[in-house]
């Protein structure tokens, strides 16, 4: 119970609502994946790690239920709008979300769904994704974590997991997100749901050059590639330190350029380029290898064939890359510049987010 009621506060202080309703959710996938993996996966994955990825099912929930939990409690505060402030007796007083969020779960939750049964498939669904994808993973690191050590951690022990930090990107194959997993030692290593063969080859690019005495190119990030899943080194932003450190760093920068201009680089937006010391590192290029040679009779791709999503550019310009230079936006949404090298839009949005005032009272509401 204790643990269960320091989730509901860690979750409501997260600006979740209706904590309270999600926790049995979240604890039956956590119980699935106890009884999936059995009592081995504890001693591989620590408990804030654990705490991590039920947090990001709670999230996902609640994106889910959020608005149609806060209708049946809106109902219910209509109902009961003419109760004074000084009442506290159950559904009439200051009790009133408490008495709400208990007679759900005590009995109300059954009726709930059988009223809106595809909001219950939904989060059917996303409980039943959570507990594959998680399941997935641990089994994956289990076959892998000698290669991990090898590779990523320098030979140090990879389990058991510290901490992670899940849904680092859109859902995919099964609501399938890239996580960061914090190991043994405090090293992190990135996990990739989808075959990251490109990271390892172009990174194999990189080091070649610099091994032939190309000392314009960043290193390459080191790669575990596996059939339709990979782990790779964390790319960890730093600052830079002196004027020279800034120099041999634009240099570098200059050089990735090249070789992701040569090689069809597109999509290399700031989102997916990490500013290290010793380089900019590019961290998704699923956009490799893009088409962009004239076609037969003088026609070129599109920019939504290229997957470049700007106005058109020189023919055979790095500025095809996106790496340099990357406007975003259109002629409803401001003009952005989310380029590799100089974005400066981060975190910008032009859709409205939900913001849930006064939690767990009778006066909850969104703004």
């Amino acid at each position: 119970a204790g643990g269960s009621v320091a989730d509901v506060d860690r979750w409501t202080a997260d600006g979740l609502p209706y904590a309270e309703v999600l926790l049995p959710l979240v604890r039956a996938a956590e119980a699935a994946l106890d009884q999936r993996l059995g009592e081995g996966w504890l001693d591989l994955v620590a408990l804030p790690a654990r705490e991590a990825w039920a947090r990001q099912l709670a999230r996902e929930l609640a994106g889910v239920a959020q608005l149609a939990l806060h209708q049946r409690f809106e109902a219910l505060r209509q109902a009961n709008a003419g109760a004074g402030p000084g009442t506290t007796d159950g559904e009439s007083g200051p009790d009133l979300y408490q008495y709400f969020v208990l007679s759900l779960l005590h009995q109300g939750l059954p009726a709930f769904f059988e009223e809106l049964p595809v909001l219950a498939r939904h989060l059917a669904v996303v409980v039943g994704r959570h507990v594959d994808n998680v399941e997935r993973l641990v089994h994956r690191l289990v076959a892998d974590q000698a290669a991990i050590s090898q590779v990523l951690a320098g030979g140090q022990p990879v389990t058991p997991i510290q901490d992670v930090a899940p849904a680092l990107s859109d859902p995919h194959d099964g609501r399938q997100r890239v996580a960061v997993l914090t190991c043994a030692g405090g090293l992190r290593v990135v996990y990739k749901p989808r075959d990251v063969r490109m990271e390892l080859g172009f990174s194999r690019v990189l080091d070649a050059l610099a091994a032939r005495g190309c000392a314009s190119v960043p290193r390459g990030i080191d790669v575990v590639a596996r059939d339709g899943y990979g782990w790779e080194s964390f790319a960890e932003p730093q600052a830079l330190a002196s004027t020279g450190e800034v120099r041999a760093y634009y240099r570098k920068a200059g050089g990735l350029l090249c070789v992701a201009w040569l090689l069809g680089g597109r999509d290399l937006h700031m989102e997916n380029v990490v500013a290290t010391a010793q380089g900019p590192v590019l961290v998704d290029l699923e956009a490799l290898f893009a088409p962009g040679d004239a076609r037969p009779g003088g026609e070129r791709p599109t920019g939504a064939e290229t997957g470049v999503g700007q106005a058109p550019t020189p023919p055979s310009s790095c500025l095809q890359t996106g790496l340099l230079t990357y406007v975003s936006g259109g002629p409803d949404t401001p003009l952005q510049e989310v380029g590799g090298l100089r974005g400066r839009a981060a975190g910008t949005s032009t859709l409205a987010r939900r913001v849930w005032r006064q939690l767990r009272t009778r006066d909850l509401h969104f703004v």
